[in-house]
């Protein structure tokens, strides 16, 4: 636990002032920017940093070295010119919480020291998911070692699942101190969306106003989501990387500057842009993800009709070059722009993964999405999966599934009238209704597993929600209004509170010891080894998950198939 707290000072500050640099490199920092904001951004541009590097070599010491000299300069650049005003500590404190007297700070302080002993304390022991010992540490194994190995997906299909999330997390594995290879991000990333989820609770200049807004309602299902995989975090899941980025962008999207005072004209567009930029790096997370790119519709027609062609070059920029790296690493791992997308055949490169293999791994990704195992039935119709896949959902999931469908329209309705007695932002929340619904369709007809799409599925039916009962609220008398929130503040507590007790009794992370210091380790399989061209490999002895170590594993022998392309294994692989 004391590692993971290290871990998270260091990812806090250097992210921090490097995402703060980023933003005003760019002119792009909004009014009333906090510290999570530009963590989050200072993570994105992480990441597609530790892609970068990883296209040259291993993401290991070298690479944090120049990183964090490249926060030190931004923090240097910004003290220099004034940042003194503005401290880092002193963003975190208010957490763009309107000021509301000593008492109010002290106990924001106070819950927010809450939480990160909370996060850390999960992120330090609990369930390592199956995919993690399957792939997710090799993964990061090979990138912290060589980075980017061309036709690595021949060795086994799934290291050829590129994500930004192994090299963010190879950055912050400190492997190369010699101990174990830590994998905090997730948990850090939980955080984040915690601190900016419980601003429901915390708003008090909001709350005293009696302003419900649809985002309080996406708040709460993002602590839903938190609450239920608060003992998987300890794993470096892609999965769990995109929902945090997804949620934060449906928040700061939905919450629609209204919290923040007298803003500059530009400013709810500069937010719009920086949320552009995160939604990108979503995307490279994980492809389900791909309809969160319509999150940009409003900032790009905003700068349309400006004519402001500067910042449309600056948008663009950093939309489209932030996915660079992504789409290299693609071709350098699997030979594809994209994999397992076969169709998408604009490489002619030796080490490419076979056409075959990588369209019977597309079909397989989709069908265990609806539930379906029998590679027999992959080609089955919606009619013949749908009522298994739905029966197969726990109770919760598929309450929010029906409250999304049914409310998606009522919701859109509401909207529409609000946008005929020209409300204000009630086309912003028709946008983000419609992204939302987007974001769902995609995931449902690509592969519908849950974690896949969660986001979508809980974003929807709750802002769904969040807009109809904020504008019956809009119609009552100041009394009703604060009976009204006064009751959906209670129902929010009652609810946390709830969710507190239910992880308490499942007892994952209470009955786990032994973590106070160090992080919960990969797991480890008995092991025997094989070679190729001579190198020497490992497989596991039973089942198919090998950990982090030894390494290079794989779930099978791949000699018979795979041969190295050079003399060292860090050369690549191609097929016999």
């Amino acid at each position: 636990m004391l590692s993971v707290l290290l871990i998270y000072g260091v990812i806090f500050i250097t992210t921090y002032w490097l995402g703060r640099g980023f933003l005003h490199a760019f002119r792009l920092t909004p009014s009333g920017a906090d510290a999570i904001l530009y963590s989050m951004t200072g993570i994105a541009v992480a990441g597609f940093y530790a892609q970068v590097w990883s296209i040259f070599g291993g993401v290991s010491a070298a690479a944090f070295v120049v990183y964090a000299l490249l926060a030190l300069a931004a923090a240097a650049i910004l003290l220099a010119r004034g940042g003194r005003r503005t401290r880092a500590g002193r963003d975190l404190a208010r957490v763009r919480a309107l000021d509301s007297g000593s008492a109010g700070r002290y106990a924001q302080a106070a819950l927010t020291i809450a939480l990160v002993m909370v996060f850390a304390y999960a992120a330090s022991r609990g369930y390592i998911h199956y995919d993690t010992d399957l792939y997710h540490a090799q993964s990061i194994h090979w990138i912290e070692k060589y980075g980017a190995v061309r036709g690595l997906g021949n060795l086994h299909t799934r290291l050829g699942y590129n994500s930004a999330a192994f090299p963010l997390t190879a950055l912050f594995s400190f492997s190369f101190l010699g101990g174990q290879s830590y994998h905090a991000v997730s948990g850090y990333l939980a955080l984040m969306l915690a601190l900016e989820s419980f601003r429901l609770f915390t708003q008090r200049g909001r709350l005293l106003s009696f302003r419900l807004l649809p985002s309080d309602f996406v708040r709460l299902s993002a602590l839903f989501y938190l609450f239920a995989v608060i003992d998987e975090i300890v794993s470096p899941a892609s999965d769990y990387y995109m929902v945090c980025f997804a949620f934060y962008i449906f928040i700061r999207f939905s919450d629609d500057g209204k919290d923040e005072a007298q803003m500059a004209d530009d400013a709810p567009l500069h937010l719009d842009i920086v949320l552009s930029f995160l939604a990108v790096f979503t995307v490279t997370i994980k492809l389900s993800a791909a309809m969160i790119l319509l999150i940009s519709l409003p900032p790009v027609a905003g700068l349309l009709r400006r004519k402001d062609f500067r910042r449309i070059a600056v948008t663009a920029i950093l939309c489209a070059g932030s996915a660079v790296p992504f789409f290299i690493r693609n071709v350098i791992l699997t030979g594809y722009l994209v994999y397992p997308f076969p169709k998408l055949d604009l490489f002619h490169v030796i080490w490419k993964v076979p056409a075959g293999v990588a369209a019977s791994d597309a079909a397989e990704i989709a069908a265990y999405g609806k539930g379906i195992t029998d590679p027999s039935h992959f080609g089955d119709s919606i009619s013949v999966w749908l009522r298994p896949w739905f029966a197969a959902q726990a109770g919760a999931d598929r309450l929010a599934i029906l409250t999304g469908a049914v409310l998606v329209i009522p919701a859109a309705v509401v909207l529409l009238l609000e946008i005929r007695r020209r409300e204000q932002d009630a086309a912003r929340q028709l946008v983000l209704l419609g992204v939302c619904l987007a974001c769902t369709v995609f995931w449902f007809a690509q592969a519908p597993l849950l974690r896949y799409g969660c986001v979508f599925v809980y974003t929807q039916a709750a802002f769904s929600a969040g807009v109809i009962v904020s504008a019956a609220g809009g119609r009552f008398q100041e009394r009703r209004r604060r009976l009204l929130l006064r009751g959906f503040l209670v129902c929010s507590i009652v609810f946390v509170l709830y969710k507190c007790v239910a992880v308490t009794r499942e007892g994952t992370l209470l009955r786990e010891h032994g973590y106070l210091i160090s992080q919960k380790d990969y797991g480890t399989y008995p092991m025997e080894e094989y070679r190729i061209d001579g190198a020497e490999f490992y497989r596991p002895v039973s089942g198919d998950r090998s950990g982090y170590a030894p390494f290079p594993s794989t779930p099978t022998d791949r000699s018979a198939q795979v041969r190295m392309i050079g003399e060292s294994i860090g050369d690549g692989f191609c097929i016999k």
